[in-house]
């Protein structure tokens, strides 16, 4: 009986686990939306290190990243910097190809409202910014959009969990009789 209850909790933490990690999943790869106003684009010239097999000589290769300064139009001391830069056919699966394109448009918005489409998180510890997918500048009462398609995969996976653990549980209560 002992054992049981052990694997059925065992379970039911890998579940909630699992879980847990598709809805960080969703969160950090589904667009999200804020309103900003733009305050400065700048170009950074970023380096990545690439070992080669033999692990003898280090490849350098630079490339180019974009960066969106803004601040909230409600508070101007809150203020917000995201990454510019192409998925290209890379994880996630957003095809993007017009990281300078959004450059050119930012710096035509500057000191003007923009909807800001992003994936991502900032995360300062590990220097991470989250990623523009779209700008749309603004009118004073324009809506902002809704991330529905990110609440509809929140909703199925919740309903996706409480169903599994319901089975988990009702799978080791036959068991234990």
């Amino acid at each position: 009986m002992k054992l049981i209850k052990f694997v059925r909790n065992v379970v039911l933490f890998i579940l909630t686990a699992i879980f847990l990690a598709l809805m960080l999943l969703v969160s950090y790869c589904m667009p999200h939306y804020s309103v900003a106003v733009i305050s400065g684009v700048e170009v950074k010239r970023m380096n990545e290190n690439e070992n080669t097999p033999n692990n003898k000589e280090v490849k350098t290769l630079a490339r180019d990243v974009y960066f969106v300064q803004t601040y909230d139009p409600k508070d101007k001391k809150s203020v917000t910097v995201y990454r510019n830069e192409d998925t290209r056919f890379g994880f996630p699966f957003y095809f993007k190809f017009n990281s300078a394109d959004i450059s050119a448009l930012a710096q035509s918005l500057v000191n003007q409202q923009v909807e800001v489409q992003y994936y991502g998180w900032r995360i300062n510890l590990f220097n991470m910014f989250p990623n523009v997918i779209f700008l749309k500048p603004l009118k004073e009462s324009a809506d902002i959009s809704k991330p529905v398609f990110s609440w509809i995969l929140y909703a199925l996976l919740l309903m996706g969990f409480f169903i599994s653990v319901r089975s988990v549980c009702t799978l080791f209560k036959s068991k234990a009789h």
